[in-house]
């Protein structure tokens, strides 16, 4: 008799077990992913596996009618949420891959609002032609790489970049 007492807690244990699943309980978000995305011209691949080997996930872009070579490719796309070590390795890898880069650009500084996958995200190897309908400035790698140096903060790598591309009046 003793067992018909026990019954009922058994019951209840069991229906509040199978009312509970995991999916009930608030999971924590998925850490973002930060990638480097290279357009698809000439040593690009290499670019890529150097940064691959310095820890950075990094891939080439599908090619389309805006990548044309080194020369004309020269912008880099600078996601506002990619950490500052990040940005600082694979900027100075840009410099070194493309010699002729000479814009960058802090996304969603123009009032643009961009996919939030974006915002994760350096694309290098951006149209000039872009970099040009948007005004932005030439910045000597010179500046650039000072400017990696300096910065304690990825905010002040973005004041930097706001400031150089400031339209001017």
């Amino acid at each position: 008799m003793r067992w018909l007492g026990i019954t009922p807690l058994i019951l209840i244990f069991t229906c509040v077990l199978a009312a509970w699943s995991p999916t009930t309980v608030k999971a924590e978000p998925p850490p973002a992913t930060f990638i480097v995305e290279v357009a698809d011209i000439e040593k690009s691949g290499e670019l890529v596996n150097t940064l691959k080997a310095r820890g950075i996930a990094a891939e080439i872009f599908p090619k389309n009618i805006r990548v044309e070579n080194a020369q004309t490719n020269r912008v880099i796309w600078l996601g506002k949420n990619v950490p500052l070590e990040m940005a600082r390795v694979a900027i100075r890898e840009a410099l070194i891959f493309n010699p002729h880069i000479c814009y960058v650009h802090l996304v969603g500084d123009r009032g643009e609002k961009p996919p939030e996958r974006v915002n994760n995200t350096i694309h290098v190897g951006g149209s000039e032609e872009a970099a040009l309908a948007m005004k932005l400035a030439v910045i000597p790698a010179a500046d650039i790489q000072k400017a990696l140096d300096q910065a304690k903060t990825i905010e002040e790598l973005h004041q930097f970049f706001h400031d150089k591309n400031a339209v001017k009046k």
